[in-house]
């Protein structure tokens, strides 16, 4: 019983180093579905873009500032929820 335990929990320790390996390297661009992405406007998307580049930069201080702007200005988008997880993850990077 006890080897199937402790397989069970290497195989979950190995689910985890390599889902955040490929997370990683997958980008921040690529946490939003895409689907979610073509339903902004214009504006919005050149507001989200915006806050992409500050974050590509490791610019943490300013994408959380820049996320902060999208979601006063387009409260009722449907691409909020990712606004304020890409917002509490970057003031979470950046102190």
């Amino acid at each position: 019983m006890k080897w199937k335990h402790r397989r069970g929990a290497r195989l979950v320790a190995l689910a985890c180093i390599l889902g955040s390996t490929l997370s990683a390297k997958a980008g921040y661009r690529n946490w939003m579905p895409l689907e979610r992405y073509q339903q902004m406007n214009i504006v919005e998307r050149r507001h989200f873009d915006k806050a992409l580049k500050l974050l590509e930069r490791s610019d943490h201080k300013a994408a959380a500032a820049e996320f902060e702007k999208f979601k006063v200005q387009f409260p009722k988008s449907h691409s909020l929820p990712y606004i304020i997880l890409y917002r509490g993850l970057r003031l979470h990077t950046g102190n």
